[in-house]
């Protein structure tokens, strides 16, 4: 058979297209090794889908690692429990609003370190766990006050503790207490949310008188056996102050009779209480919280005045009693766990003392009026809050004014000299002592009339006025004036950096 050249490659270029193609197939047969096992079973891992059934991953899980584009967020967990298992370390950066950690709801840890892992501490030694918390715990459910409601009774207890929900005194509420303790009651006012103290009415909470006891002014004397009136009694220096020294007002002597011309030592002013020592230990300041502890007190009280004087053989009539002393202001603690919205007023003031009274039915100038009693002194106000809307309200802790002594009005007076009974020593603070008390009149260091009380120091209660007798002349004699309570300290609104 003749063969052609082109029989001859046509027959060349089949068998090399035969031999190619046999080859090929060898190799792709060669190369795939079918798999032992099921998925995710076996040397193939299972991808990741949108099944329902629970998946594993055994390497790391890179997301949203495209520098070209990105989601807004990497990781969107929409319902149940996230749970990191074992000794599990969580690197955050670059959180939206400058948070490197936003949750919505509790976050609970076995310790809290600094940011070096060190200095750790439990929820308990951070003052978690009951009402030690910062805001409390809500057990009393919210407080709304939008009218004047009735005193919250202080059971009278130095410490009294109530944690709401939220805290509400608006339009023309007030909250205020009564039946404090008779050395004064410590308030604390715990809100586990926002409180907002926004009333149109002064003021929104007050404490004003929650302090201890003033003195009891003199009873009328009635008797007279001795020509004296009768003794007032001091205040009551408030507990938890921080120092060893009287801080109450204390009483003014009783009014007394010399025949004319002797002059017998006039009735004496009761002193002021003194200001408080160790004053940098109480919380009024940004540096004292950051000590961890917070310490207030409530106001101490004022002397009692004393009462004027009776002559023996006089039926039927008395000398004017004294006046009571003042009250202290109550302390006062608001913790806001959320927003404090306070535009408001808030009073933790001292009481002013009461005037002491006139004698009653003297024909025979042998009568005198008592003196007044010293004021109180200013409580302690402390505010703090987690986040503020406002902090614009005024917070008053101002001393309470001594009262008047009482008017001699009588037209009698025979050979003697008729002293009135003395005012009480108005009530020492924070800021400064008490006022003394007024002398008994007519004759005094200062002239022909009794003397009036001197005012007090910051926050502290001003002296009582004394009271006015007979200096054998018909015109009338007045009892002097009452002492200024001192002005209010600075309110205290701070930001809770330390609980």
């Amino acid at each position: 058979m003749h063969l052609t050249k082109q029989d001859i490659a046509k027959a060349l270029g089949t068998g090399l297209f035969a031999l190619l193609l046999s080859y090929g197939i060898g190799i792709s047969y060669a190369a795939w090794t079918a798999p032992t096992s099921y998925p995710p079973n076996g040397n193939v891992m299972a991808p990741l889908n949108t099944g329902y059934n629970q998946q594993f991953k055994d390497g790391s899980l890179f997301l949203n690692s495209s520098t070209t584009a990105q989601f807004d967020w990497g990781l969107i967990v929409a319902g149940g429990k996230t749970w990191l298992h074992g000794t599990t370390t969580i690197g955050i950066q670059d959180a939206s609003n400058g948070l490197l950690f936003d949750v919505n709801g509790k976050v609970g840890a076995a310790q809290y370190c600094d940011e070096n892992g060190t200095n750790c501490l439990t929820a308990s030694a951070l003052g978690g766990g009951g009402s030690g918390t910062f805001g409390g715990t809500g057990t009393d459910g919210p407080i709304t006050v939008t009218s004047p409601s009735s005193p919250i009774d202080l059971d009278g207890v130095e410490y009294f503790e109530k944690n709401y929900e939220s805290i509400s005194i608006t339009g023309t509420g007030r909250l205020t207490f009564t039946n404090p303790s008779p050395n004064g009651t410590y308030i604390v006012l715990r809100s586990k949310g926002g409180v907002t103290i926004t009333c149109t009415s002064a003021p929104c909470i007050d404490v004003s008188g929650m302090g201890a006891a003033g003195g009891v002014g003199g009873p009328k004397d009635t008797t007279g056996a001795d020509r004296k009136g009768n003794l007032g009694t001091s205040g009551l220096s408030s507990f938890g102050i921080a120092d060893d020294n009287s801080h109450s007002g204390i009483v003014g002597s009783e009014g007394v009779i010399a025949p004319y011309p002797v002059l017998p030592v006039p009735p004496l002013g009761g002193s002021g209480g003194s200001v408080y020592l160790n004053k940098y230990i109480y919380t009024l300041n940004q540096t004292a919280l950051s000590r961890r502890n917070i310490v207030l007190v409530a106001g101490s009280g004022g002397g009692g005045g004393s009462s004027g004087s009776k002559a023996p053989e006089t039926v039927g009539v008395w000398g004017g009693a004294g006046g009571a002393g003042g009250r202290g202001g109550g302390a006062l603690l608001i913790e806001s766990g959320g927003a404090l919205n306070f535009t408001g007023t808030i009073w933790a003031k001292g009481l002013n003392g009461e005037d002491g009274s006139n004698p009653l039915g003297d024909t025979e100038g042998y009568l005198s009026a008592g003196g007044g009693g010293g004021g109180g002194a200013g409580g302690m106000v402390l505010v703090l809050y987690n986040t503020l809307i406002s902090s614009s309200g005024s917070i008053s802790t101002a001393g309470g004014t001594g009262g008047k002594g009482g008017n001699y009005l009588s037209t009698a007076y025979r050979s003697a000299i008729v002293y009135g009974g003395a005012g009480g020593g108005g009530a020492g603070a924070y800021g400064g002592a008490g006022g003394l008390g007024g002398t008994g009149g007519p004759v005094s260091v200062v002239g022909l009339y009794p003397e009036g009380g001197s005012g007090g120091g910051v926050s502290a209660g001003g002296g009582g006025g004394g009271g006015a007798g007979n200096y054998i002349q018909p015109s009338p004699i007045y009892g002097g004036l009452g002492g200024l309570g001192g002005p209010s300290a600075p309110a205290v609104i701070l930001k809770n950096y330390s609980f």
